[in-house]
């Protein structure tokens, strides 16, 4: 698998650090849409990046869930239909989480500097420090902390904000289809609401409850007075038409 050196952080001035990734890198940057979906999963990490020329990828990754510069361990495998494949692969595993984004791409050296404008979160700032086979995880931390100070933000990883977690465990929720939900006795057509009906059965549950509550405490006492046999009496006629209404809703 291909290696690379992270560092994610969140930014205070995307202008200054547009200004800034431009002067390392010595040229305007390249603009990409990107839609990722992340897959639960029983390993490391899964996510499929939607391109917006209608391509994509398929990320599998290895990374630890830490701040600072991290080791990922990733391979990628391109596609040309990746809605498909995004259904196919929320049926199978379900999804962990979503991240929408604008990038721009700017590179110094060997390493990719993105600056997102992730929807809904913010303003990012991503580094990639691309490993050759012989360079040790030490050499690339330093690059990459060398390379931070220039930029200059604060860690810290939009991937923790949106709930996508280090390891997924490889189960999924159960479909919503064919799951019949909890209705009101609404006539079709009507406004959603609860109806008359519906009115009174809550208006006897809760006298009921009072009810009940008041017969127990009669229970306690030796003697019933009138009030307290005309209490159970209540009671009872009250739970009949409770059942009874209960059992049309």
């Amino acid at each position: 698998m291909a290696r690379n050196i992270e560092i994610k952080a969140a930014v205070a001035d995307v202008r200054a650090l547009h200004r800034r990734a431009a002067e390392c890198a010595g040229s305007a940057g390249t603009v990409i849409d990107q839609d990722d979906t992340f897959f639960a999963c029983a390993h490391g990490r899964l996510k499929l990046r939607a391109f917006g020329d209608g391509t994509g990828e398929l990320i599998a990754y290895e990374r630890p869930d830490a701040a600072g510069p991290t080791l990922s361990h990733y391979r990628r495998t391109p596609t040309t239909a990746p809605a498909a494949l995004r259904a196919t692969l929320a049926e199978a595993l379900g999804t962990a989480g979503r991240v929408v984004k604008r990038r721009t791409l700017y590179w110094v050296g060997r390493t990719r500097v993105h600056v997102d404008a992730v929807a809904g979160i913010g303003d990012f700032m991503e580094l990639e420090v691309v490993l050759a086979e012989g360079d040790t995880a030490a050499d690339g931390e330093r690059e990459a902390e060398a390379l931070m100070a220039a930029l200059g933000s604060v860690d810290v990883s939009y991937e923790r904000r949106v709930g996508v977690r280090k390891s997924c465990p490889a189960r999924r929720e159960p479909p919503c289809r064919g799951v019949p939900r909890p209705r009101l006795a609404t006539p079709p057509g009507s406004i959603c609401g609860p109806t008359l009906r519906d009115k009174r059965c809550c208006a006897a549950i809760h006298r009921s409850s009072a009810l009940v509550q008041s017969d127990c405490t009669a229970r306690t006492t030796p003697r019933l007075d009138a009030k307290q046999r005309l209490a159970r009496a209540r009671t009872k006629r009250q739970q009949a038409l409770l059942w009874t209404a209960a059992s049309h809703v």
